[in-house]
Formats: structure tokens, C-alpha cells, sequence
């Protein structure tokens, strides 16, 4: 903080000089970004005794703000202590506004942002829907690999090609073994009326020959409440 102190009309003693720049310092303490203050000290003629020593301050605040105060007093010391008491009031009234301000600016952000994540964020589905997953294996394997490979997926089922029938095939556990099934005479549905045929059984997965690509697919009910459908890819 620049503090420029003048005299007028009077000598400016290095004592006064002093004191008023140590009392304009402690302004910091109510606002911490004050580039600059200015101080006139002006001794007049005047009648009026209580009047003749003035002190006059400028202070310049940050976000383009200017305080002014002017005060007189019987000496200049007690000039000095009166116009920073003002300027210190009018201070501590710009810091409340420049609060309140911040406060305003940062509920508006958090408003907008919420509105943001409501407008952006995906519409719950009022009805299960499909959803196309990669979970058929990515090589071809022999019915014993594929078993292997389910015990280390740990997963309910594995999609894949075999390469001793060059059928699709899958692995799942059948009382509580692993066993290959190779899906044969799968009637030709749409994913759609799969999902219905899904839903009336009782096992986890359903196997069918897609209508539209002739090829075999698994759908599945999975944990979000939708299904997951497997077309191979091999």
C-alpha cells in the first residue's frame, strides 16, 4: 500500500508524518487490497479553533472504488484519528458490499452449474431398455478353453465361437458346474420379443437367432434393471 502524505499551511513534521502513516496502515486490517491513500494535512485560518486543523484522505480500494472523508480538529493529531475513524467505517461498508456481492456471484454459479447437471443429466427410462455389450469372447476356442476362461471371468455366462463345433456356443454354470451349451433350433426373434421370452422363464439369459442378422444372440437381465444383448463378433 502507496501512502502519500502533504502538508498545507503548516510544516509537516516527521513525528506527524509518522503517525499518520502508521494509523492509515492499519486500514489493512479491514481490507487487504488498497493500492493507494492519499493525506492532506491543512492547517487553516479559521475563528474557529476546533476547526483550523484538517485532515483530508483519499483511499483508493480495489474494484475501482474511491473513500473520501474530510475531518477537522482542535490539533492535527486529533484531525488524523478523526478522518480514519470515517474512512475506516466507509471501508469496512465496501468490504460487506464486496462480500455480500461474492456471495450472491457464488450462488448464482452453484444454481447455474446445478441446473446445468439437471439439463445434461440422462432422463430416467420409465421402461427397461437394450443395451448392446462386449462381453462375446475375442477368439475362437476349443470347448475346454472356454471352460477355463469362465472360471477365471467369474462371470454367469461366456459367449463364444468354438472351434471344435464352429458354432456359437456358451458356458454357464448348470448345477453349480460349468457346462457348455450349444444352442440349437433357437427360434428367430427380435431383440425385442426375446426380451419378452426372457421374461417369462426363469433363467438369467435367453438364447435366439437374431431376425434381422441371422445370427446368435444373448440377452440377459442386467443389475441396472436393463438387458444386455451379445452378438458375436467373430
Amino acid at each position: 500500500m502507496q501512502i502519500i502524505i502533504q502538508g498545507h499551511g503548516m510544516e509537516l513534521t516527521p513525528a506527524l508524518k509518522t503517525y499518520a502513516q502508521k494509523k492509515f496502515t492499519k486500514l489493512t486490517q479491514y481490507f487487504e487490497n488498497i493500492p493507494k491513500v492519499e493525506i492532506l494535512l491543512d492547517a487553516r485560518n479559521s475563528e474557529d479553533l476546533n476547526r483550523s486543523q484538517v485532515a483530508e484522505a483519499t483511499v483508493w480500494l480495489a474494484g475501482k472504488k474511491v473513500v473520501r472523508a474530510s475531518e477537522a480538529g482542535q490539533d492535527m493529531y486529533a484531525a488524523i484519528d478523526l478522518v480514519f475513524d470515517e474512512i475506516s467505517r466507509q471501508v469496512k461498508k465496501h468490504k460487506e458490499k464486496h462480500r455480500q456481492a461474492r456471495r450472491r456471484e457464488g450462488s448464482k454459479i452453484k444454481e447455474a452449474t446445478h441446473a446445468t447437471q439437471l439439463s445434461s443429466a440422462p432422463a430416467a427410462a420409465s421402461e427397461p431398455v437394450i443395451v448392446n455389450v462386449k462381453s462375446f469372447a475375442d477368439k475362437i476356442m476349443r470347448d475346454n478353453e472356454a471352460v477355463e476362461e469362465f472360471k477365471i471371468a467369474h462371470q454367469d455366462f461366456l459367449m463364444y465361437r468354438s472351434a471344435d463345433s464352429k458354432a456359437v456356443s456358451i458356458v454357464c454354470l448348470k448345477n453349480k458346474k460349468p457346462e457348455v451349451l450349444a444352442p440349437k433350433r433357437l427360434k428367430s426373434l427380435s431383440p425385442e420379443q426375446a426380451q419378452a421370452e426372457l421374461e417369462k422363464g426363469k433363467s438369467h439369459f435367453y438364447t435366439f437367432k437374431n431376425s434381422s442378422t441371422n445370427e446368435t444372440n444373448l440377452i440377459y437381465k442386467r443389475n441396472s434393471g436393463n438387458y444386455g444383448l451379445i452378438e458375436p463378433s467373430l
